[in-house]
């Protein structure tokens, strides 16, 4: 019998345990070199959050321009700050500090700005609470290079 009870109050307590899960809204984007790109990251819940690590190390293929909250979705205290001792990488957090506490809404609660620098693919994480997610970020050539590349394909295949 109280090994039953104990089995209670540990599914109750595990019960109230609240946990956000952050997502990209896309696994996978393409952007030009030189060109720039903006994802969200979507929020499960309105949960308060705080210190959630967003970003890649420093690349030559494409790098985060900035994060921004959306329209007050991360509470009326959300925040990104940019970690200078890590460079790519930022810290983000809602945070609801003037009543009714109601301002933190779920869904796409930040804007991430991302641009392509080279060819090659990069791949930026968020760390929510041991929750990986990853967005896959293709950079690919313009397509005025596309033309150029494929014109010098067909004058070098020209017979002569």
């Amino acid at each position: 019998m109280k090994k039953l009870l104990v089995l209670v109050l540990v599914l109750a307590v595990a019960s109230l345990a609240n946990a956000t899960i952050l997502t990209w809204s896309a696994d996978s984007v393409n952007v030009a070199v030189n060109g720039t790109i903006t994802v969200q990251l979507v929020a499960s819940d309105n949960v308060f959050y705080d210190d959630v690590w967003v970003g890649a190390d420093e690349s030559l293929i494409a790098q985060i321009q900035s994060i921004t909250e959306i329209a007050n979705n991360a509470g009326d205290n959300g925040y990104a700050a940019a970690q200078s001792a890590y460079l790519g990488w930022y810290k983000i957090g809602t945070a609801d500090m003037s009543d009714p506490f109601n301002s933190v809404k779920a869904g796409a609660q930040f804007d991430v700005v991302i641009k392509g620098l080279a060819m090659g693919t990069y791949v930026i994480s968020s760390d929510a609470y041991g929750q990986n997610d990853e967005l896959t970020v293709n950079v690919i050539p313009e397509p005025a290079t596309m033309a150029i590349l494929g014109l010098g394909g067909l004058l070098l295949r020209r017979k002569k």
